[in-house]
């Protein structure tokens, strides 16, 4: 998995996901999205790099916004394959 970020002002990051997310690979995003939800308001993240996403993956990002003040956001996109 590779994690990459871009930042939109002040206030928005986009991270783009791409490989595989797993269960092995799933803390290291939660934890990268955490830190990026501490300092932006708006994190979108960006799977459309993503082989495969296990259930793993999706939980990281429900527990990542409840470890950061209720006004931070993060929002999945994706296409379909």
């Amino acid at each position: 998995m590779d994690l990459q970020v871009a930042e939109h002002g002040p206030d928005a990051r986009v991270v783009t996901v791409t490989g595989e997310v797993d269960a092995l690979t799933a803390p290291q995003l939660g934890h990268f999205l955490t830190m990026q939800l501490t300092v932006a308001r708006l994190v979108v993240v960006n799977l459309d790099g993503v082989r495969f996403l296990a259930s793993a993956g999706l939980g990281c990002r429900e527990g990542s916004c409840h470890q950061v003040p209720s006004a931070a956001s993060a929002q999945l996109v994706g296409g379909s394959r």
